[in-house]
């Protein structure tokens, strides 16, 4: 067990998958000096649970989220349950200042000094409150099903300087690592550590019957030059396409293309950020790395289409089995941002996915200085002519032409 206080910056975005909070706290209500709760509270993240507290061991709770950036407060007594929602948008990735107070059965909600939204539930059972207080953030210790409307628990956010009805006690974290910190500051996207992936089914995102073609499009900062970015698989693992960074020599950065047949290697330009872009059709496969660079152009596509239609495995920051990377361990994961991730035109929340790796954090990344990468391309660095990117076994000429 580690023991976080009030003063600690917590990032409530630890665990993916669970219900669970990842901090507790339980104190006797007879220790309890104060009915107010207030913290700072910082998210990019519009949906998700961001504090919890019962009493009766659960028979009497009360959450605080989110849900679609605005406040929602959500109070369970015995079988009533009541939700209320509204106030300001708080996904804006500022400090908020927030406090809980209540005022006889109903709680109040004030963010940046300002009351917004109040909730009550009355009850016919006024006896004097005995027993033990549960307080919980970033999930919940009662069965999700209580929840109405359901939420999805998870919160990528922080809180700091936070004063807890008085107490003194710690919070209790029961986490297997240590804790993920908090971004010094923030910018929207999603950041993989370079330890995990997030894995998506490919039936979430149908082909529209009148134009049979898959279309990605991802940007990304990478913070490393290995690791894959993408990769499609079917369900038992064999690899249809994957996008890896790679770096032959210090100057000459590459995004490596894989499929069952072909590697093709296509140079990048010197600047930090990415836009990848890849459209499948029935007859070939188009890739680009940005809005101004050629395509390249793979044939023989026809093997991606009917396995995606059937239920393809997706993955952003790895494969699964790491089929598409030689090098490393450590270095076949994706480290970096990506933001702006779109399949089929829709955009993507990672927390949507089947599997995400509890290293990820969904809807931030940390905002650093942008360091001015080498001149590209290298003085002995040529293009073969006509645009074409070298292959493994043949040459794949390139499209200048729009896609």
């Amino acid at each position: 067990q580690d023991y976080l206080t009030g003063d600690d910056i917590l990032n409530l975005g630890q665990q993916w998958g669970t219900t669970e909070p990842f901090t507790t706290m339980t104190a006797n209500l007879s220790d309890v000096t104060s009915i107010k709760s207030s913290f700072q509270f910082r998210t990019l993240d519009s949906e998700g649970v961001v504090f919890y507290g019962d009493t009766k061991a659960g028979e009497d709770w009360f959450v605080l989220a989110l849900r679609g950036g605005i406040p929602e407060m959500q109070i369970g007594k015995s079988s009533s349950r009541v939700s209320v929602s509204g106030g300001p948008r708080l996904d804006d990735g500022h400090w908020h200042q927030v406090q809980l107070r209540s005022e006889n059965q109903f709680v109040v909600l004030e963010v940046d000094r300002v009351a917004v939204l109040t909730v009550g539930l009355h009850s016919a059972d006024d006896s004097e409150l005995l027993g033990q207080i549960r307080l919980a953030l970033g999930g919940i210790l009662v069965d999700s099903s209580l929840l109405f409307p359901t939420l999805r628990p998870e919160m990528d956010g922080c809180i700091r300087r936070g004063t807890w009805l008085n107490l003194s006690t710690p919070w209790v974290s029961n986490l297997p690592t240590e804790p993920k910190p908090c971004f010094a500051n923030l910018i929207q996207g999603s950041y993989f550590l370079g330890t995990g992936l997030a894995l998506f089914q490919s039936t979430d995102f149908p082909l529209s019957p009148e134009n049979r073609t898959v279309t990605v499009e991802v940007s990304l900062r990478p913070e490393r030059w290995s690791g894959t970015v993408l990769a499609v698989q079917t369900r038992d693992h064999r690899l249809l396409l994957s996008l890896s960074l790679d770096i032959s020599v210090d100057w000459n950065k590459l995004l490596v293309v894989f499929t069952s047949t072909l590697t093709v290697r296509m140079p990048l330009p010197p600047d930090p950020d990415y836009n990848l872009v890849v459209v499948i059709s029935e007859k070939e496969a188009q890739i680009r790395t940005g809005p101004d660079s050629p395509p390249a152009v793979l044939d023989d596509m026809e093997e991606m289409l009917e396995p995606w239609e059937k239920g393809a495995l997706l993955s952003f920051g790895g494969t699964p089995d790491g089929s598409d990377h030689n090098g490393p361990a450590d270095q076949t994961y994706f480290r970096g941002c990506m933001y702006g991730i779109r399949v089929q035109g829709q955009a993507l929340d990672l927390d949507r996915s089947f599997y995400k790796h509890s290293s990820i954090s969904s809807h931030s990344c940390p905002k650093k200085e942008i360091k001015k990468l080498s001149p590209f391309p290298h003085p002995g660095f040529r293009l073969p002519v006509h645009g074409a990117i070298p292959v493994r076994s043949r040459t794949i000429k390139t499209k200048r032409q729009g896609y």
